[in-house]
């Protein structure tokens, strides 16, 4: 199971290349680094399965979120392609877009917001603020959300 992952918010133009680049990093190279440690034993045993965790965001992204929103798209990308990639080794491929849980994602330490912020961009901004004061109140029960994933 691929469950690495952070949010990262700005728009792109507030977003370095630097903060971009790490959210790719571990959202999508974390993913496919796991994949290709683990595909040479579950080939080799014609069997296993591999779960990616992506978000709701991956499907239907919302405003201030644009680089993470990229990176969750690429996980539910590469899952769909990989599934049939692996099909004939009996290794199954299950992405996961989870929306809104009581978790620690809207944490200080599992989010980021552009350390450049552009005052113009006001709507995104408070679109943001309302998402981050969300935090503890998801809608989304982290207990049986966990029983999604077997």
């Amino acid at each position: 199971m691929n469950n690495a992952g952070y949010g990262i918010g700005g728009s792109i133009e507030e977003l370095s290349d630097y903060e971009t680049r790490n959210s790719f990093e571990i959202n999508v190279f974390g993913t496919l680094n796991v994949i290709r440690l683990v595909m040479p034993y579950m080939r080799n045993q014609m069997s296993g399965h591999i779960i990616n965790v992506s978000s709701i965001a991956g499907i239907a992204p919302t405003t201030g979120w644009s680089v993470y929103a990229a990176t969750k798209f690429s996980v539910v990308g590469l899952s769909e392609v990989l599934a049939q990639d692996v099909a004939e080794f009996g290794v199954k491929v299950t992405v996961v877009a989870p929306g809104a849980f009581r978790t620690n994602f809207l944490n200080a330490d599992s989010i980021n917001i552009a350390q450049h912020t552009i005052s113009g961009y006001t709507a995104m901004h408070n679109a943001q603020k309302m998402l981050l004061e969300k935090n503890g109140k998801q809608s989304g029960d982290p207990e049986k959300g966990r029983y999604c994933y077997y």
